[in-house]
């Protein structure tokens, strides 16, 4: 799936960044979890461990565009963009047993503006 995140490292934003396999609980989760590490595309530096954030508006626009694509594909009407393929929608428990085996995260936050990497851990 691919999302705008920052890197709170450099402070800049990365529009379109795929993250692969990644995993979200919508049980009041704040974060998404990743299969793999998260590089910075404009300083290069690793930011998998929470020094990264993405609008929490846009990811859940997102998911209702996955939502729709699913249920277009079991209908036979629709296909699931390939921008949006990769997420997994999990409960609260499954979440807690592939964060333990997830190698990134990425926080949820209203806006990309004003965070440091303070801010979020």
């Amino acid at each position: 799936m691919e999302i705008e995140i920052k890197c709170l490292e450099c402070g800049k934003r990365t529009r379109r960044f795929e993250v692969g396999h990644a995993a979200f609980t919508m049980d009041g989760g704040k974060e998404i979890i990743l299969k793999d590490t998260i590089i910075c595309q404009k300083c290069k530096k690793d930011i998998s461990d929470g020094s990264c954030v993405t609008p929490s508006g846009i990811f859940i626009i997102s998911l209702l565009g996955i939502t729709m694509g699913m249920i277009g594909e079991k209908e036979g009407t629709l296909k699931i963009p390939p921008h949006l393929k990769g997420m997994a929608i999990v409960t609260k428990e499954n979440f807690e047993v592939l964060k333990a085996r997830s190698k990134a995260s990425i926080k949820l936050v209203d806006k990309l503006n004003n965070h440091s990497k303070s801010d979020i851990k």
